[in-house]
């Protein structure tokens, strides 16, 4: 059936827990095309395909999903809130302006493939053994979320992960399980990766044009450490480096860089050179041991 065709059998804003159009040929329960209330509370669905969903503005809270799938949902400005979604795919679905991880909502062992994250907005999301595929993620504050045993394919590009909320004083909740453990970034176009207040960065794989810092070393030997290796004209352009990036203070252990951020800021070849001698100087391996030995060059990409 087509998909207007799957929307068409439905009534409008449907409250049903049970579908009336039996199971599909991958003997799941068949939602598809099911039009979400306003508000989706204390419910419990498991084996089900809400592939066409829309569910565009709704508020979904306290509920549970099992083995779904979502394939193509409407997910625009829809709100997240204590829910908890296990073994779950969601393909090629808009979460353009959702509301995501609000008071913590656990995403396991779940698969977003091909999804929009245009505006969207986290707050304590945690996602545990789930894959990000071949994504693009653009200008987004995952706030307080954490992300382990992850694996994330695809474009991040000017986004920020926090250890807890910016302002905690003016939240309602104390965020938990969050920061990045165990992360896949292997195969992920990274810069302008941002991690503040506490954020914890640990078994991290990222590619090689991108690098753990140590940030207490950074701070501390930055400025001596340019001088030893640049000539005038490039120290008074890359001085500005932690000025550029503000967040890099002593409330983290460690921070990201990538080339992506320093060729756009300096250009080349400057930025490969500044890129080698931060990670030779400031980086460091998952074991904590700085990163002064086999240093993977930008320009090159070899060891």
């Amino acid at each position: 059936m087509k998909p207007a065709e799957l929307k068409s059998r439905w009534p409008p804003r449907c409250r049903s827990d049970i579908s009336p159009f039996g199971m599909t040929a991958e003997r799941l329960k068949d939602f598809r095309g099911i039009p979400f209330p306003q508000a989706v509370k204390d419910r419990k669905f498991s084996e089900s395909d809400f592939s066409f969903l829309d569910a565009q503005g709704t508020w979904i809270e306290s509920c549970v999903f099992e083995r779904c799938v979502f394939r193509k949902g409407d997910f625009k400005n829809f709100h997240d809130h204590r829910n908890v979604f296990v073994d779950c795919q969601f393909v090629e679905c808009n979460f353009s302006g959702a509301a995501l991880g609000f008071f913590t909502s656990r995403y396991e062992c779940c698969v977003f493939e091909k999804c929009r994250f245009t505006r969207t907005i986290f707050s304590n999301a945690v996602f545990k053994h789930t894959k990000f595929l071949d994504v693009k993620i653009r200008d987004i504050d995952f706030n307080a979320s954490g992300f382990w045993d992850c694996k994330i394919t695809g474009v991040l590009n000017d986004v920020w992960f926090k250890g807890t909320y910016q302002f905690p004083e003016l939240e309602q909740h104390v965020p938990v399980e969050s920061g990045l453990h165990n992360v896949n970034f292997e195969a992920a176009s990274l810069g302008w990766i941002t991690v503040s207040n506490g954020c914890v960065l640990e078994d991290l794989a990222l590619p090689n044009d991108a690098a753990l810092l140590d940030v207490a070393h950074l701070l501390r030997d930055f400025e001596s450490s340019v001088g030893q290796y640049f000539d005038h004209n490039e120290r008074s352009k890359i001085q500005r480096y932690l000025e550029i990036h503000p967040h890099i203070k002593n409330d983290q252990v460690r921070t990201i860089v990538t080339l992506t951020e320093l060729v756009e800021s300096y250009g080349e070849p400057l930025a490969a050179r500044f890129f080698d001698h931060l990670v030779s100087e400031f980086g460091v391996r998952d074991d904590g041991k700085p990163m002064r030995q086999g240093v993977i060059s930008a320009s090159t990409g070899k060891g």
